[in-house]
């Protein structure tokens, strides 16, 4: 339906909008498409077909538009911390972080040599414990994650998870699908295995890499397909410590929710039940060399990004061209403001708070959220919705 602005919101704006106008726009359309057929490719199929995706990106839109824009203005204030030396202690760290992703000569000269003290730990690694206590340690691959967020039925306080991993392909469909795609997918993520290995300088070639895949196929059989993850009741599975584990044990939970900062949960959130069970199950059933292979391998794919040119191209043409279509690597400035934005998100949104949103524009904001509560519920009480 189409929706009548409401005067008082057009007085709220402070100009005239610089990405286009609230409300539907009819040249979007595509009205060959019928609507009960499709009703996305009906409201939306002729900008689809003529609004051209950049090579960098898997898609576009206007979340990708303000995107844009605000990496640029992340990338000034990146740039200006990196070189001022009057920085405070919170500049100084994002400075640094920023300048070190950058200088890429440097991370080309040092070569695998920065790998070197992580996969020696990893290959040090003689017992299932010490196996356990790489999995949850930061930087290192594990097959369940355990974690810390909002409690899914109390939003206002946090809970211990714990639940299934993501592997190294996105999700089970990947491992398990009989088509032609899928069988593509595993293909080149076998010759991805092996070129990173090969790179890095891992031992154990095809052979090694058979066995990561087989290990992830195993572990892909027991996890959940995307629409029970998504069904907040089946995923809230609320655990004691003894009840967790009587499910795994093979994973010594007293110990690792300890050595998580978790020890004095009382209660875990668990978010697939079977998963964590079965991957419990696959721990203990498979060889501690195996495992030590596939952490040496994720380990290295995870932070491809801050080790040579080589070994971030391959990654890049495993999981953003081949799985996703991306054509072009994004410039290593766009990918330094991710990556900063990952470590020290909260850091850098104090800063660009302070230089791009200043108290008139909160009270625009606010001013415009009140007229549009407004408006809402004069339009819910005066029946307006079922009118239109």
């Amino acid at each position: 339906p189409h929706l009548t602005p409401n005067p008082s919101i057009e007085r709220a704006r402070p100009g005239k909008p610089v990405y286009g106008d609230w409300g539907y726009a009819p040249s979007a359309m595509d009205q060959s498409v019928k609507p009960g057929d499709d009703f996305w490719a009906y409201v939306n199929g002729s900008w689809d077909k003529n609004t051209p995706i950049a090579a960098d990106r898997a898609s576009a839109g206007p979340f990708v538009t303000l995107s844009d824009k605000s990496e640029k203005d992340v990338r000034e204030i990146l740039e200006q911390l990196a070189s001022d030396p009057n920085r405070d202690h919170l500049g100084q760290q994002i400075g640094d972080y920023y300048a070190s992703f950058m200088d890429t000569a440097a991370i080309d000269a040092s070569g695998t040599a920065p790998l070197k003290p992580y996969l020696a730990e990893i290959d040090g690694a003689k017992t299932r414990a010490q196996l356990l206590s790489l999995f949850i340690k930061p930087g290192f691959a594990s097959p369940v994650d355990v974690d810390i967020g909002p409690n899914f039925k109390d939003p206002d306080v946090y809970a211990a998870f714990a639940g299934q991993a993501t592997l190294g392909m996105p999700s089970r469909e990947y491992y398990l699908e009989d088509n032609a795609k899928m069988k593509a997918h595993r293909a080149a993520y076998r010759d991805y295995i092996v070129k990173i290995e090969k790179l890095a300088g891992l031992p154990g070639g095809e052979a090694a890499a058979d066995r990561i895949i087989a290990l992830e196929t195993e572990l892909s059989k027991v996890q959940w397909a995307a629409a029970d993850r998504r069904d907040i009741d089946k995923i809230y599975n609320p655990m004691t410590p003894a009840q967790l584990q009587k499910l795994a044990p093979q994973f010594d939970w007293t110990s690792t929710l300890a050595k998580s900062g978790l020890g004095n949960a009382k209660t875990i959130i668990v978010t697939e039940p079977s998963a964590v069970s079965g991957a419990g199950k696959i721990l203990a059933s498979t060889p501690l060399s195996t495992w030590k292979e596939w952490l040496a391998f994720q380990f290295v794919s995870d932070h491809a990004s801050y080790l040579p040119k080589a070994i971030d191209d391959a990654r890049f043409a495993f999981y953003s061209k081949e799985l996703n279509g991306v054509e072009q690597q994004r410039e290593r400035w766009k990918r330094g403001v991710a990556a900063v934005n990952g470590a020290l998100g909260e850091g850098v949104g104090e800063i660009y708070v302070k230089n791009h949103f200043p108290a008139q524009s909160e009270a625009q904001m606010k001013e415009l959220i009140g007229n549009l509560e407004d408006a809402y519920r004069d339009r819910i009480s005066n029946n307006q919705w079922m009118d239109e």
